[in-house]
């Protein structure tokens, strides 16, 4: 992927250090704070996160999507996000990288893949990216070279080929 916009939900203790990881490499990041805290906010602003607004603001500038929230919330975000794709013709890259059974992976797959965009699992292992701490992100499915640009600055990116459930 050239560099380009990334979009993270939600700036959380991991989605907004990622964020940062990812702005430092030269990419625009952006996440959506309509109805967050805030916490949220500080967070974004001090990672350097872009206010795209609406979630549906925010598909329609993305490349790529980074799901990165409490697991409990990531089909609902799934579903949310694969309508407004379906309607928008807009089709960034969906990374779950959400602590999901297999089961709901393969549910959150249909959903992105059925609206049109490709979809990558990212299992996320360990603190978010510091300086001496390195997070591995561990990918699975058919378009897990399009997250090849997370690899360095505190992420190892590591795909695990292309069954969807592996990471």
């Amino acid at each position: 992927m050239s560099r380009g916009t990334i979009a993270v939900v939600s700036p959380g203790d991991m989605g907004h250090v990622v964020g940062s990881v990812i702005a430092e490499k030269g990419y625009r990041v952006m996440t959506s704070l309509e109805g967050r805290s805030d916490a949220s906010h500080i967070r974004a602003k001090r990672s350097g996160m872009e206010n795209a607004g609406s979630l549906e603001s925010l598909i329609g500038e993305a490349d790529c999507i980074l799901s990165i929230m409490p697991p409990e919330k990531a089909s609902a975000f799934a579903e949310e996000a694969a309508e407004i794709m379906r309607l928008s013709g807009f089709f960034p890259v969906f990374a779950d990288c959400n602590a999901v059974s297999p089961a709901t992976t393969l549910e959150i797959q249909s959903m992105v893949a059925g609206a049109g965009a490709d979809f990558v699992k990212v299992g996320i292992i360990g603190p978010p990216p510091r300086k001496g701490v390195t997070t591995r992100f561990y990918a699975s499915g058919p378009h897990t070279d399009q997250l090849e640009f997370l690899d360095g600055n505190g992420i190892s990116y590591r795909p695990l080929g292309k069954d969807i459930t592996r990471a």
